[in-house]
């Protein structure tokens, strides 16, 4: 992808996100654009961050996009407040919350 600052001069067309050729160091954030995901990447050596498209990121570096995802996940022994199993299992229909 390359993007022109200017409508009728070539002199700065410039490229942009992955066709700047240069290798991600992570993704630093993730935009929904009206259904459509996107991602703020950071470049190695470079201090420029761009905004790609997640079936380009996913394609051209899937090891980031999963990393990225993983940080989000949390895990660990304590339940979400208000979190009561029996509310879920679908056997157990009349549950109720403990007082």
């Amino acid at each position: 992808m390359r993007y022109t600052l200017g409508d009728d001069d070539e002199h700065f067309t410039m490229p942009y996100g992955f066709a700047r050729g240069l290798d991600p160091e992570e993704i630093v954030g993730a935009s929904d654009d009206g259904g459509r995901l996107k991602y703020l990447v950071k470049w190695k050596d470079f201090g420029q961050i761009d905004i790609v498209l997640a079936k380009d990121a996913n394609q051209k570096c899937p090891q980031t996009v999963i990393a990225f995802w993983e940080s989000k996940v949390l895990f660990g022994k304590s339940k979400p407040h208000g979190y009561f199993r029996a509310n879920f299992d679908s056997e157990n229909e009349d549950a109720v919350k403990p007082q």
